[in-house]
This record gives structure tokens, sequence and C-alpha cells, in this order.
């Protein structure tokens, strides 16, 4: 009788890590997200979007979120939003903290952009500064949504926005002038009566102003602006 060693009939098979995959898409994407500068991230967005079986989520609708993209560029800033809000949902960790973070970084792209503005162009830094806040708060007061209701009088467009993940409205008014004003009119009966609540006025060297956060759970709402020379114009009402 031959008999075979027990060590020759064992087939030793290497197998990878569990999750091997997922847990290094989650390291590039924080990696890319928070470690890299937003010019080599930008760049690095036009590539992989022309690669074919890219395992990480690099596509954007610009800064279409907010309406316009403003006085001042933050192009590359809302790629790199698109990017962490879509692969964070895509790999099941878009929690509150973490849209925060993604959020703070989004302010932080818009920031580093505004301060290239030096010298005698400081000036410009402030006023970008000053548009990079209002486009903060609207990703902070609603998440990266499309508005719940437009209207536009003399060229000026008023926007409501109201998400149904977050229990806040806010109004927002673009391609004004300083003194124009946007608010948020609050209904608990359909319309019938309401109140005025968060006036906001466009301040100098910006076209564009948004109201702060205002409640809108189990109400209607509305967003109103009034333009110089264009009159008031609402939104049509929208029921939370």
């Amino acid at each position: 009788m031959h008999v075979v060693g027990a060590a020759a009939l064992t087939l030793v098979v290497s197998a990878p890590p569990v999750h091997a995959d997922v847990k290094t898409d989650v390291a590039e994407t924080d990696r890319w997200l928070f470690s890299t500068p937003l010019d080599t991230f930008a760049a690095e967005a036009v590539n992989r979007r022309a690669s074919a079986n890219e395992p990480l989520d690099w596509s954007t609708d610009n800064c279409s979120f907010i309406g316009d993209r403003g006085v001042f560029d933050f192009l590359k800033a809302c790629w790199r939003h698109d990017f962490g809000y879509r692969n964070y949902k895509k790999q099941s960790r878009f929690t509150s903290a973490n849209r925060k973070l993604i959020d703070d970084q989004f302010r932080t792209d818009m920031n580093s952009i505004c301060n290239r503005h030096r010298g005698l162009q400081s000036y410009k830094g402030v006023a970008c500064r000053a548009e990079a806040r209002v486009f903060y708060e609207a990703v902070r007061a609603v998440g990266r949504v499309y508005p719940a209701a437009v209207v536009s009088t003399g060229g000026v467009a008023i926007r409501l926005y109201s998400s149904t993940e977050e229990p806040f409205a806010v109004g927002h008014i673009s391609n004004g002038s300083p003194g124009d004003s946007v608010w948020v009119d609050r209904s608990y009966d359909y319309g019938a009566s309401w109140s005025q609540l968060g006036v906001t006025r466009i301040q100098r060297f910006l076209d564009k102003a948004i109201t702060a956060p205002i409640w809108a759970r189990f109400t209607t709402v509305r967003a109103c602006g009034q333009v110089r020379d264009a009159g008031i114009a609402c939104t049509k009402w929208v029921r939370r």
C-alpha cells in the first residue's frame, strides 16, 4: 500500500481579505476628498471620468444645485463636493456627521479659491468668501438638492430650497443687486395666513443672498424676494 503524505494532499488557497475592495475604495475616497490639494483632485477627476470600470463615482452636476455658479468660480470645489456625497452614499456611510465633514471640506475648498485674491485684489477675496458662505449655508441647511420652487422677476431668480431629509427650508436670491432681499413665508393653514421669516439682503459686491434655515416640518412654505424696480415676487407654496 502506497501512502501519500497528508501535506501532499493539502491544497492551500490564499483568499483575499474580506471586503478588501470596499476597504480600498473607502480609503481612496477619503484620500481624494480630504488629503489631496484641490487642483490635483480636479485634474484626476477629469482623467477618471474618461476611464472605464472606475470603482469610484467621479460624476458631477457642477454647481447646478445652487442654480448658478455665481460671480466666483467654485467649479472645482463643487466637483469634490459631488464626489464626497456620491461616494459616501455609494459606500453606505453618508451619516449626518460625515455629511458635515464633506460640507466643511467644501467650505475649505471654496476659501482656498478665494485666498488667491491678494494684494490689490484682496477686496475680491472678501466678496468671494462672502459668496462661499452663501453656498456653504445652502448645503448645510438642506443638502445638495435642486430648488423646490423658482420664480423670476426683472431677471432676478428667487428659489426655495427644501429637502425631505432635513426639517428646514431656505430662500435664495441670485442675479440681483445690493439691497434686494429674500425671505421665507411659513404657513400652518396651507397659505391662508403666514409669517414672513428670515429677511436677508444682498450685500455689497455680491449678486445673491440666502436666508438662515427656517424650520419647515409639517408646514407650507414659499420663498419671496423684493427686487428694486421689479417689486415683490414669490414662488408657489410647497407642502413639507
